[in-house]
This record gives structure tokens, sequence and C-alpha cells, in this order.
């Protein structure tokens, strides 16, 4: 502080009064830091003094009478006050090892003395997770609960903690310090597989050739995240490139014949740590399927049916190739018998109309390719059965279409007149008939025989009617049924001697 009160000085002079003290001086040295009232001797700061350069000060007074002087050296001790704040020397980013309670010390100092330079430490508000925090008070040493360093479980690879540092003067001083912690990392995490299970390989895959990448992750860091490849067990025909997640052929796989064949491979994924017996191991167990790079159709015969001379689409065939669609060459090889059959690249199979009649081939059987479009020695085959279904696609003929025939006037019921005969082309049920006649109250045919027969006798007399006209039709069984155009039957009734 400028101009503070330090001392009055008082000197005495045994010759005074004659020889009064005249004057009080400082040296040139002390005149420095301080002046002096050269009457009353009282001794002042010139500027700021600062104890924490110099804690004390040698004044040097010097008394003056007429002839005389004498000196005098005064000790000034310099009293602290609290004009300094803490410093905290400590590193400002420290080290902890994960999953460790740690305990760090933070250092600060004070220049000043006394109560002025006892510190106090205190955790801020500001500080995250303050559960996980302590400080003490005097000795400044910061404690960590086990932290988890690595993000995929939910730590963090850093924190800060917020330090409040104060000295315990009247009027206290106070800092903040932010310390940084760095979690190191520690293997505290297996490796993890996030691929899929299954590995497809071609038959007759060359050597040396790469069928799959095994995607694998560690949430360590550095080289407790390095994973290493191995195979420890399995008999499929793989390897891993060395130094590499990827799997290649090391011999050539076949299937002996079958359409697929299944193996299994176990694999190790290791991270690394300097410590072998630090590190962690996971076992994944894959399915390996060979499988044969051709069209494949499915082993069953395929069975479709249609209408005799339809024209519509019969049905589809479809071969795989590795289990999945793909554009494909569909060939008719061979047709038994012959119909004319088509096929399109969608394995769409159709006939024309005018080549599938039942009453030629009630079945036909086809043996259908299918090959890789860029590479035709890549086929498979298959049989296709379609049966046909029969349609009642002709009316009958009568044959002959007019029919004559005789009876007595005395002829007994059920007695044989003419037999009707007609032809329809269909097959089965569909080609049998009946017959219908205009006027059935005297005559009607018996369906079983095709025969005209006489069911009313009493009616039958020469002398009323002697012939008959008759208009008949043939029917067939199919639905909807279909006629025969119309015929006539002449009968004549033949007259024999009644009773007089």
């Amino acid at each position: 502080e400028t101009n503070a009160f330090v001392i009055d000085v008082e000197a005495s002079d045994a010759d005074a009064p004659q020889f009064p003290i005249v004057s009080y001086q400082l040296s040139d040295e002390s005149l420095v830091n301080f002046t002096i009232n050269e009457t009353t001797g009282e001794i002042r700061t010139r500027g700021s003094v600062d104890r924490e350069i110099q804690n004390s000060i040698t004044i040097t007074v010097i008394v003056f009478d007429q002839d005389y002087n004498v000196s005098q050296d005064i000790l000034v001790t310099i009293l602290d006050i609290n004009d300094n704040d803490p410093v905290v020397i400590s590193d400002p980013s420290v080290d902890i090892t994960e999953n460790t309670e740690s305990r760090i010390t933070i250092v600060a100092t004070d220049d000043d003395v006394g109560d002025n330079a006892v510190l106090l430490y205190t955790l801020l508000d500001a500080s995250n997770n303050l559960s996980y925090y302590a400080i003490n008070a005097t000795s400044g040493i910061l404690t960590i609960q086990p932290l988890d360093r690595d993000p995929g479980t939910g730590g963090v690879p850093q924190v800060t903690v917020d330090i409040a540092v104060s000295d315990s003067g009247s009027l206290s001083r106070e800092v903040n310090f932010t310390q940084t912690v760095n979690i190191i990392d520690v293997n505290d995490n297996v490796p993890r597989f996030s691929g899929n299970n299954t590995i497809y390989v071609d038959e007759g895959t060359p050597i040396n050739t790469e069928v799959y990448v095994v995607v694998a992750s560690d949430y360590d860091e550095g080289s407790n995240a390095n994973l290493t490849y191995s195979v420890v067990n399995g008999t499929a025909p793989l390897d891993f490139i060395p130094g590499t997640p990827r799997l290649q052929v090391v011999s050539i796989p076949l299937l002996n014949g079958s359409e697929e064949g299944r193996t299994s491979l176990v694999i190790q994924i290791q991270d690394w740590n300097v410590d072998p017996s630090n590190r962690s191991t996971t076992l994944v167990t894959f399915d390996v399927i060979i499988q044969s790079p051709r069209p494949l159709f499915p082993p069953e015969i395929v069975r479709l049916s249609t209408n005799e001379n339809s024209n519509d689409t019969i049905g589809y065939v479809q071969a795989t190739v590795r289990g999945s669609l793909q554009l494909l060459n569909y060939t008719i090889i061979q047709e038994s018998p012959f119909g004319n059959f088509v096929i399109d690249n969608n394995g769409s199979i159709s006939a024309p109309s005018c080549c599938l009649d039942y009453e030629d081939a009630e079945n036909y059987t086809l043996t259908v390719g299918a090959t890789i479009i860029d590479d035709p020695t890549l086929f498979d085959t298959t049989t296709v059965d379609i049966p046909l279904i029969n349609t009642n696609e002709h009316e009958p003929i009568l044959f002959p279409v007019n029919l004559t025939g005789t009876v007595y006037e005395n002829a007994a019921q059920g007695t044989n007149v003419v037999r009707a005969l007609a032809i329809d082309l269909d097959f089965g049920n569909l080609g049998d008939v009946s017959y219908i006649v205009n006027d059935s109250s005297i005559f009607v045919f018996d369906n079983t025989t095709g025969y005209l027969r006489v069911i009313n006798p009493s009616a039958l007399d020469h002398e009323s009617q002697s012939e008959y006209v008759l208009q008949y039709q043939a029917v067939d069984h199919g639905t909807p049924a279909k006629y025969s155009s119309f015929g006539y039957i002449f009968i004549t009734v033949t007259n024999v001697d009644d009773l007089p």
C-alpha cells in the first residue's frame, strides 16, 4: 500500500537544547521503498511493498544535529495480506485405468502465508455424475470410482471434473480447475461376431477362391481390439487367408452327385493382449452349404392339367440357382406324345388349341430343361406330367337319321319297334347317348338298348291309325348336354284279324 505508516523514529541528543537534532534522513537504499518526515521521523511507504517478493526490509535511518550524525538500522517485517489467488500446478490431464478405483492428488499453491495460504478443495456441480467422484477438502485427493471406457457398453473414453480451490483468508480467493481424466482401456470385452452363420460355396470352386468375410468387432480399443482369426474345428474345405478375416477354399468342394451338401466350420476370434492369459476369445459355428452352381428343379415330377383344346397357359415350371430365382433359358427337350407344347423363359407352358385332343391322347409327358444363359453347360431337367381334362365338344350324330319300323296292332307292351343308333366322338360318359321322342304316349326309347318300344298297346289300332311319324333326337351325357339334329321314325301298324 502506498504511503502506509511504518514507524515513528525518535532520537535524543545530550547536547540539546544547545545543539538539537536537526533532521531525520534515510539512506539511499532505503529511499527506494520508504519516505521519512525529516522533522518528525515518521516513516511511510513510498509505493506498494510486496511481501511475496521480500518479507522484510532493513531501513537505515540517519539522524543529524548541527555537527554530527548517527545511523540506525530498523528491520521492517512485511505483513501478509490475502492478495494472491491459489495456483493449481497439477497436470490438467491425467490417465487412469478403467474399471479401477483411482486417486489423483490435486496440487495447488498460494504465495500468501498463514490462513491466506491454507487451501480447501471442493467439487463443482458442473462435474457430471458427481456420485463417481469425491475429493478430500484439505489434501486435494480426488477419488474416482471405477469407470467404463468403452462407448459400445455405455462408457466414455474421457471425463472432466471441475474443482474449486480456495484459500482460508478472511476475504477468501478462489480459482476453478478442470481436471481432464483419460480412461485407459483394459481388455474387458470379448470379440463380437455380427455376420451371417451360413456360408454358401459352389461345387467345384477353385482353391484359393475367397468365399466369405467374417464380420467381427471388439468394444475395446487399440491392441485390445485387434482381432485374429483361426479355424479350430469342422470339415468344411475352408481356411483363413493369413492375417485376414477372409475365408478361402483350400480344397475343391464336391457334392458326389447330390444337389446340396452340408458341413460345419468352427472359427475362433481372439483379441490381442501382451499377456496371453488376458486375451478374450469367441467361438462361432458356421453352417457351410456346398451347392451346385447349375439350375435345379424340385426333385418331384411337375404335375399340371388342362382342358383339351385349350389355348390358355397350362402352368409353370421353375428352376432355382443357389436357392434363388434367376433368368434362365427353358426348353422342351422331349414330348410324349407330341403335342406342340411351347415354353417361354419364365417357365410358362402352353399349347395351341388345335393340338390337344383327349380323344387322341389322354396324357402328355414333357421333359423340360433349364440352362444358365451365360453358360449352357450348367443345366438341369425335370419331368412334367399333363393329363388332359375331357370336355364335351362333340354333338351326337344319328346314324341313320331316319328310321322305319312295323308293329302289329295287337303287339304286347314292351315290344321292340325299331332301334336307333347315334355316334358321339367324345370319350367316356361324355360319349354316352340317350334318345328322346316328341310323342311318348304310345312309344318310348329304352336308353339301355336304344330300342323304341311300345308302352301303350291299347292305343294301337290299324283301323284307327295305320301309320305314325315321330320326331326324335340323341342327347349326350355332358353338362351342358349336346343334342343331335332331328331325325324321323316312320312306323306302320300291321292289321291283324280282329274278332267280328
